[in-house]
């Protein structure tokens, strides 16, 4: 799996499946059979994947929303990018997606 960057590109897997479940954002991994919950950051960021996007833009994003300081917001971006790939959640790549 690429190292993910501010310039990568990350999409949702088309094996997953998500839906809206009162305020929480619900994703189902088909493949393997299990759901997960996004809180409210992380429902942004899913909803922004949907097509190809660029990390940069998804930092760009959460600042918008929210009132965070720009490293701590890519931090945890990157954070939970990495851990949707980690899961097959998520594709990533090297900037070339269009």
């Amino acid at each position: 799996m690429p190292k993910i960057q501010s310039e990568s590109r990350v999409v949702a897997s088309k094996s997953t499946v998500s839906s809206s479940l009162d305020n929480e954002q619900v994703v189902l991994d088909a493949r393997a059979g299990k759901y997960f919950g996004l809180n409210e950051v992380a429902q942004l960021v899913w909803t922004r994947i949907q097509e190809p996007a660029r990390v940069g833009d998804l930092f760009d994003a959460v600042l918008a929303e929210y009132e965070i300081d720009r490293a701590q917001c890519e931090k945890d971006v990157l954070e939970l990018l990495e851990t949707l790939a980690g899961k097959g959640l998520i594709e990533v790549h090297d900037g070339g997606l269009s």
